[in-house]
């Protein structure tokens, strides 16, 4: 109920390193396919709302690197000159 946004990505992220969950989700999204949106409670002070106590939520699952679910399209290679 207090959760806007969910974010989920493939196992061989480090959820705990922010900055990988956020380059790989957001790099490896594709809007009109990987985006849900749910109605359902909130936090009575949520302000967004369109009601009191009943709003919007957004959860984003990058399409899996693997090639499920229709992805075909191979993923470019990790830049080597990228810091962890």
């Amino acid at each position: 109920m207090f959760s806007k946004c969910i974010v989920v990505v493939d196992e061989d992220v480090d959820v705990q390193n922010y900055r990988e969950v956020a380059w790989k989700a957001l790099n490896h999204i594709d809007p009109s396919a990987t985006s849900n949106f749910a109605m359902g409670p909130v936090d009575s002070l949520d302000h967004s709302s369109r009601l009191p106590n009943y709003g919007s939520k957004m959860g984003v699952e990058p399409p899996p690197a693997s090639g499920r679910r229709g992805f075909t399209r191979p993923w470019p290679v990790r830049s080597a000159c990228r810091r962890k």
